[in-house]
């Protein structure tokens, strides 16, 4: 198990994300606003988009 692994826990798989640079750095400044790492920022969005879009369809 790496380090990565151990740290994120068990049902948590990591991804490579490729990002324009603007938008990486948008996704950065926002987090650092709500006092958030930019993972966190990144999973609670995600997981919003996706509520919204089951609860529209």
């Amino acid at each position: 198990m790496t380090e990565i692994q151990g740290r994120a826990g068990k049902g948590v798989v990591q991804i490579a994300l490729r990002v324009p640079q603007d938008l990486r750095d948008e996704i950065k400044a926002e987090a650092g606003v709500m006092g958030r790492s930019m993972n966190t920022h990144i999973l609670i969005t995600l997981r919003e988009a996706v509520r919204n879009e089951s609860a529209e369809a």
